[in-house]
């Protein structure tokens, strides 16, 4: 277990299935940190979250107002931009 193969970035093009996309990303980085990063500090799971969801990912994470950041205040902003909008007829 030495080398895991890196996680490719997450998919924002669409917000077509953004949902289930980040849901699936979100299990497998979940799976990343538990099996590499085990042992490292919460700042350490940060920076390697960032670095894995993209360019794209990394954009966005921008434009979040995150307080201290935290691994689970990331996951929580994220699980917020990716849930799926509500549309209201009238």
């Amino acid at each position: 277990m030495d080398q895991l193969r890196q996680l490719p970035g997450l998919d924002f093009s669409s917000t077509y299935g953004l949902a289930e996309r980040w849901r699936k990303w979100k299990q497998s980085m979940q799976l990343y940190l538990d099996l590499a990063m085990k042992t490292k500090s919460d700042e350490e799971k940060c920076f390697a979250f960032l670095y894995l969801i993209g360019t794209e990912g990394r954009e966005i994470f921008n434009t979040f107002n995150l307080g201290e950041q935290k691994l689970q205040n990331l996951i929580d902003a994220f699980d917020n931009y990716c849930k799926p909008k509500e549309i209201i007829t009238v």
